[in-house]
């Protein structure tokens, strides 16, 4: 996954990202935009699956003094509740961690 922040006219940063997935057993290279990683990732998944993701509780910790992140994310897909977690160093990949679980999930019935 490839993650590019540009700036905007309104000096409101956004986020660019470029993720290469399976569908259907082929790779795939999707590309989104949105208001920071996390938003542009959903929008490149939304695209992809063709599913509406609304996010309804995220937060993320860190497990102890220089070990990894811990992100939590609950989402809406398609009218059904599912929730994912993400552990990694660096916070934004353990977010995106998260997500990607969450839509597995939804993807294989199991909220």
């Amino acid at each position: 996954m490839e993650r590019q922040t540009l700036l905007a006219a309104h000096a409101s940063e956004l986020s660019n990202l470029s993720a290469r997935m399976k569908k259907s057993g082929s790779g795939i290279t999707l590309e989104g935009q949105g208001n920071g990683p996390n938003d542009a990732y959903l929008s490149v998944l939304e695209e992809g699956d063709g599913k509406e993701i609304q996010v309804f509780s995220y937060s993320e910790h860190s497990v102890g003094i220089g070990s990894d992140a811990t992100a939590f994310v609950e989402v809406e897909v398609d009218g059904k509740r599912v929730y994912g977690v993400g552990c990694d160093p660096n916070i934004v990949a353990a977010s995106l961690i998260a997500v990607t679980c969450v839509v597995n999930r939804s993807l294989k019935g199991r909220a």
